[in-house]
């Protein structure tokens, strides 16, 4: 069997073919509108023949022109938050209200979570996957040289808190901050960069880790945050005992505000680790 396409608009072809014993084969194709072909054949022997299939571009499937070609395969969209499939090395977890946020760094050093999800059926949780983004809806990015994080949650006045501490991409200690209303739980799109690390460059040592606590007075309101770190400072104690420093932040009256005082260090009488 042969094939003979056909293109363009309001042609016509004729096709002649003479076979060794004589037998004449025409065909001839019309169209004039551009439509599909009229297609006519005849022969001047009927005991020998041929088979010719004529068909139009648009029909046949092996000869698609550019405007009817097949569509092919889309390749696979591209997830934009798949990064790894394996385990973050660390891993910090808080509470705020009744959801848990579990926080790490994935493969391309964003700073992610894993956020509780909870459904009006009692027993159903699951979590979802998340980044921490800057108002400009940018991912944050961690030192990869310091993947351990630090973080605290609390209520106060009617808000829930959440603040992460990690080294930014140049090293220095920093904070970012969530706050939410106490009825709000819905998708977290208003992280904000917090004071520290504005003002107060500590440039955290490489390996090292970072710890976070929350101070409370007696009645369990939330009073201040200490935030613990090793800095890349050479200076040691006269034991050679490589430095520890703490950064403090004082809850202000309500209305008021405060800063994070300039980071102490803790070890200078500390024999060894």
């Amino acid at each position: 069997m042969a094939y003979l396409t056909l293109g363009g608009k309001g042609g016509n072809m004729s096709l002649s073919a003479m076979l060794k014993d004589g037998t004449t084969i025409n065909l001839t194709v019309t169209s004039p509108d551009g439509s599909t072909p009229h297609i006519s054949a005849s022969t001047s022997n009927s005991q020998d023949s041929i088979s010719i299939d004529i068909c139009s571009l648009h029909d046949h499937p092996e000869h698609p022109t550019d405007s009817h070609r097949r569509p092919s395969a889309k390749p696979a969209a591209k997830h934009d938050e798949m990064t790894s499939t394996t385990l973050p090395s660390d891993i910090v977890a808080v509470q705020s209200g009744n959801l848990g946020y579990l926080f790490y760094v994935n493969s391309k050093n964003d700073l992610a979570y894993l956020r509780e999800e909870r459904e009006e059926e009692a027993g159903n949780v699951e979590f979802k996957v998340d980044r921490v983004k800057n108002s400009e809806h940018e991912r944050i990015k961690v030192n990869p040289n310091v993947k351990q994080l630090a973080a605290i949650s609390w209520n106060s006045w009617g808000k829930r808190e959440i603040r992460v501490y990690y080294a930014d991409p140049e090293g220095t200690l920093s904070e970012y901050c969530l706050t939410k209303a106490g009825d709000e739980y819905g998708p977290e799109q208003d992280w904000y960069k917090g004071d520290l690390g504005k003002k107060n460059k500590l440039k955290v040592k490489a390996g090292s880790s970072l710890s976070a606590t929350l101070i409370r007075n007696a009645d369990n309101s939330p009073i201040g945050i200490r935030v613990y770190a090793s800095s890349t400072s050479t200076d040691t104690n006269a034991e050679g005992v490589e430095p520890i420093s703490v950064f403090k932040y004082n809850f202000p009256p309500q209305g008021k505000t405060a800063t994070w005082r300039e980071p102490d260090i803790i070890t200078s009488n500390v024999n060894f680790y």
